[in-house]
């Protein structure tokens, strides 16, 4: 399973199983369906109709400006975000699981999803999404609700228009597309160590 934006704003959701790409308008309604090949990759379909949403990007040159996550689990702060010439470091109580850019914007701001995974005990997973401006500076952090989804996915996180980000939430017996509602700050929902 697999979300992405259209230019226009409308949803595009890979559907594995039936080997089809659903395409949704803005409101939700259903529009059309498109068949594909396994093994084929189902958003090469709709690129040409796609807002550009970057995957498991990690170093990306953008206008003559290069971006880039770091993750060094030997190294105090863990994580460090490099975007066009400024370096910002994440601090997390957990560990720094992986980092990488969703969307950068004409105006040089961008979108970066953290994955941060519990250090001792049980493993716990907790993927929030951030948002900086073309200064360097948190706008503001939204989380994806992982303990709502019944099983895992691929590309669950798209960015549409104006940056806003959401996530494709597979339930048992539907799936549902959520927008991300960004705050000044997430409180953990990981445990201290």
């Amino acid at each position: 399973m697999g979300l992405a934006i259209g230019a226009d704003g409308t949803f595009y959701i890979v559907d594995e199983v039936n080997q089809r790409v659903q395409h949704y308008d803005v409101s939700g309604a259903y529009l059309s369906s498109i068949n594909y090949v396994h093994g084929y990759k189902p958003l090469n379909l709709v690129t040409a109709t796609l807002v550009t949403t970057l995957r498991n990007a990690t170093d990306v040159q953008y206008d003559g400006r290069w971006y880039r996550t770091i993750v060094d689990w030997s190294a105090d702060p863990q994580g460090k975000i490099l975007a066009g010439g400024h370096s910002i470091e994440i601090r997390l109580p957990q560990t720094v699981g992986s980092m990488s850019f969703l969307n950068i914007s004409p105006d040089g701001g961008f979108l970066v999803e953290i994955e941060e995974i519990s250090s001792y005990g049980p493993i716990r997973v907790d993927v929030t999404v951030r948002r900086y401006d073309g200064e360097g500076n948190l706008l503001g952090m939204a989380r994806v609700p992982l303990g709502d989804f019944c099983s895992v996915t691929e590309d669950f996180i798209a960015v549409g228009l104006n940056d806003q980000a959401y996530t494709l939430v597979p339930k048992c017996d539907h799936v549902e597309v959520q927008r991300l509602v960004f705050v000044p700050q997430l409180a953990p929902i990981l445990p201290d160590d």
